[in-house]
């Protein structure tokens, strides 16, 4: 019976493993990006009459969590052609394996990423592309936190920590056989810390189009997970938090700020980000500003939750499957040799049956054992056994 209840459910399984796959959760690509990335400004420069080379964000956030953000930079703060850079690599970690190693670099080449753009492979492009990675590794982060009750932590880093290659030089930039390295605290945060998915569809037209309408469409996303837990469809923030968070100034009158912004939502609408033109309310000096989300990311929102889901489903399957077929497995084993313990064979048992074709394996290593102690082969059937399931675990 044992048998038969382990087959449906490892049936199930494959059936979820299936739909994970080929579903259609498989029709948007996403890329992974720190919160912290999302949640407060990093790339910020609007054009050379509006770069800056600081910008500082201070707030207290849900529960008391008191937080400096601070981003400068030798230059000017990370803009346009930073973030194609840090879209191009983050596409490339989110197909890696996870955890990412803490040495982590990225081969690269400078047409390589300008092709990726559709970009001119001339050299004033080229030569952009090389600054836009020079300025990622000079411009430092400063991110002070401090719970309720707590000391601070206080964190400093960039994005990259350094670069090497070797080849063909423009302008004494190496456009060849390069190699990035991320910073440590980055790849722990790709790693162990939140982490927010966008597609990467819309990541590209945006970062092609409209720099603040990206960043608004993320802190749409973002916020839009705890709105749609309350059944809502609409996300709203202040005017003074929205243009923190993006780096924006923020303005006295309304009629600026509308217009201000005006372009950015023009592009949300567009693509379908938001269904229509938001709602401005006035609010003590403030504005409240409530987007009603459209399709486009509606339809992000349930992919992601179905390839949670979907994931967490195959992790309670093989939790609740796994110790029937071991149990099973074992009863076999001692059931042959007649005597014996289970702890001589569960690791080597749990081993196999990761494999799919794991109880086959174990049934295999019995019959083998089994033959060669009819023909007198061996004596001690339990240390041959062990030594087969050896085999068959590597």
């Amino acid at each position: 019976m044992g048998k038969e209840e382990s087959k449906e459910e490892s049936k199930e399984k494959v059936l979820v493993k299936k739909e994970f796959i080929n579903g259609e959760i498989a029709k948007i690509v996403a890329i992974f990006s720190p919160m912290v990335l999302v949640k407060y400004p990093y790339f910020v420069s609007l054009g050379r009459r509006s770069r800056k080379r600081e910008i500082l964000y201070e707030a207290v956030e849900s529960g008391g969590v008191k937080v400096k953000w601070q981003v400068k930079s030798r230059d000017y703060l990370p803009g346009e052609m930073e973030l194609k850079v840090w879209c191009w690599i983050l596409e490339r970690i989110s197909e890696a394996p996870k955890p990412l190693p803490i040495d982590l670099y990225i081969p690269y080449t400078l047409t390589g990423i300008a092709k990726y753009w559709d970009m001119p492979t001339a050299g004033k492009t080229l030569s952009l592309i090389a600054r836009a990675i020079e300025n990622l590794h000079l411009s430092g982060i400063w991110h002070w936190i401090q719970k309720p009750g707590e000391g601070p932590n206080d964190l400093r880093y960039s994005l990259l920590i350094g670069k090497v290659g070797k080849g063909e030089k423009i302008n004494e930039t190496i456009i060849d056989k390069n190699a990035l390295f991320l910073n440590p605290i980055v790849i722990k945060f790709l790693n162990e810390a939140p982490i927010k998915p966008s597609s990467l569809e819309e990541v590209k037209f945006f970062a092609d189009k409209n720099l603040i309408a990206l960043r608004i469409y993320e802190l749409l996303g973002w916020k839009f997970w705890s709105a749609r837990m309350n059944g809502e469809n609409k996300v709203s923030i202040k005017y003074s938090e929205l243009v923190k968070r993006v780096g924006l100034r923020q303005e006295k009158y309304k009629s600026v700020a509308t217009q201000q912004l005006s372009r950015s939502h023009e592009a949300l609408k567009e693509r379908k980000i938001i269904s229509e033109a938001p709602k401005w309310k006035d609010s003590n000096g403030d504005w409240v500003i409530t987007y009603k989300i459209g399709k486009t990311l509606i339809k992000e929102m349930e992919e992601w939750a179905k390839k949670k889901q979907i994931k967490a489903h195959i992790k309670q399957l093989e939790l609740k499957t796994a110790p029937q077929e071991v149990d099973y497995a074992i009863g076999e084993v001692l059931g042959f040799i007649k005597k014996g313990k289970r702890e001589e064979f569960e690791g080597l048992v749990r081993k196999i049956l990761k494999k799919p074709n794991g109880q086959e394996l174990i049934y295999k290593a019995i019959s083998e054992t089994k033959a060669e102690v009819v023909n007198g082969r061996v004596k001690n059937k339990t240390a041959y056994l062990i030594t087969i399931l050896k085999k068959y675990s590597g």
